[in-house]
């Protein structure tokens, strides 16, 4: 698969540890079939968290779901796979599936949430949630300093990302494969 890597002048700064990624995606006939994880947006370079969907590896009940989660840092690395949460799999594998399967030529809105105790995945609205429950570290997973996403539109369809931090507005514009990033203001090119 393809992927749309976004770096800015910010690269010197990582991504903060409160964030929400909202997206519309749409995975192409074949895509949970033909793919182990046909991945939808990731943290780039460390894959501090992913969002993908459940190909070919997953049993029956999995297969054709939407899944997310986070990876923690070396230093503070807590439940199962280092994941922070126990997950809502069924599997404890630390990692949020979407209550429904997803239709396969569909368009659906994606939100996904980290804060410092929790991870939320929403699908067309319907969310899961998880509470981070180790008070011995605090809830951080490892640095990103850029997000990207499939561009094989064979695959997996990705548009309107926007990322949140902090709960401070920023804007993500995708037109096409030109993506431009807005922050307090500032327009910050990160064409892929």
């Amino acid at each position: 698969m393809e992927f749309s890597n976004q770096n800015s002048d910010r690269a010197h700064r990582p991504i903060s540890q409160v964030f929400s990624v909202r997206f519309r995606v749409k995975f192409n006939e074949g895509a949970f079939t033909r793919f182990d994880y046909p991945m939808a947006v990731e943290g780039a370079g460390t894959y501090a968290f992913q969002i993908h969907g459940c190909g070919r590896p997953y049993r029956a009940g999995l297969n054709g779901h939407i899944c997310a989660y986070v990876v923690m840092n070396e230093n503070s690395a807590r439940g199962p796979h280092g994941r922070g949460i126990q997950g809502t799999s069924g599997i404890s594998e630390g990692w949020l599936k979407s209550q429904q399967r997803l239709e396969t030529n569909r368009w659906y809105s994606i939100v996904f949430t980290k804060t410092m105790t929790s991870l939320s995945l929403s699908v067309d609205g319907i969310e899961v949630k998880e509470p981070y429950e180790y008070t011995d570290v605090p809830f951080v997973m490892k640095d990103i300093y850029s997000l990207q996403w499939s561009t094989d539109r064979s695959v997996v369809e990705v548009t309107d990302c926007e990322l949140i931090q902090d709960m401070e507005d920023m804007e993500v514009i995708d037109e096409g494969r030109s993506v431009a990033i807005a922050i307090q203001g500032e327009q910050h090119d990160m064409t892929g």
